[in-house]
């Protein structure tokens, strides 16, 4: 019979690593504040995330060719000037090459999911991000609707009347949408996202990465404290 027992101590934080999808190395993803570089940070590792910034300029609006100067953009460039466009307009991310060119490839050639997924997300935000204003809201302009999509396992009205905890269903992914859709139509304040990140519960936002970006976007500082279960306390404080 055994005396003594064992224990295996466990490191919480692999639990929130991701592997980057060109690379494959291991890393932790950082909010940002934009839709779009969320996205991206969410998928790749900071060094590949580098190679696939945003062109915003070197481009003619109207064609898409590229110029020799990256800096510049042109309206009308000599190439569309003198030929019949048939597009009313188009979205320009970047050039042809680098990390785009290869994730293209994985998604064309290979059918790899995670590139096709990555990609056609990238695209929709992208689309989203210049063409918002002229979307109908993604959500329910009805409270008790949108109550429900937010927590779906019990009654809008009860979600409703808990104020505190509805807010943190709303911030529980890493994702600004429906916290402007309630700030717009239900007269929710940033202070009332504060208070209820105050008062959390453990178990809602259940990711430290996104405590952190709901904590930027609310200008909290110093950053409140990550709630954790009374089980894992238990654990910290045996180390």
């Amino acid at each position: 019979m055994l005396k003594s027992r064992y224990f295996m101590k466990i490191n919480w934080n692999i639990f929130q690593e991701k592997r980057c999808l060109y690379c494959l190395q291991p890393f932790t993803p950082t909010p940002k504040s934009t839709l779009l570089d969320n996205h991206i940070h969410q998928f790749l590792c900071p060094t590949c995330a580098t190679y696939l910034v945003q062109r915003k300029t070197g481009y003619c609006k109207t064609c898409g060719q590229l110029l020799n100067d990256p800096e510049y953009i042109y309206q009308e460039c000599g190439v569309c000037r003198n030929t019949n466009i048939i597009w009313d307009s188009f979205l320009f991310y970047g050039k042809y090459d680098s990390l785009l060119r290869e994730l293209i490839k994985k998604a064309k050639f290979h059918h790899n999911r995670a590139a096709i997924k990555f990609l056609g997300e990238l695209l929709a935000l992208l689309f989203y991000e210049n063409h918002h204003q002229d979307f109908s809201p993604f959500y329910s302009l009805d409270i008790k609707n949108f109550a429900r999509s937010m927590v779906w396992f019990q009654s809008a009205e009860y979600t409703i009347a808990h104020k505190n905890q509805f807010l943190l269903y709303i911030m529980r992914p890493p994702d600004t949408t429906a916290y402007l859709h309630a700030k717009k139509f239900f007269g929710y304040t940033d202070d009332d996202f504060r208070e209820a990140l105050y008062n959390a519960e453990p178990g809602i936002i259940m990711y430290k990465h996104i405590w952190d970006f709901w904590n930027k976007q609310l200008n909290i500082d110093p950053p409140l404290p990550f709630p954790k279960k009374k089980f894992f306390c238990e654990m910290e404080k045996e180390k």
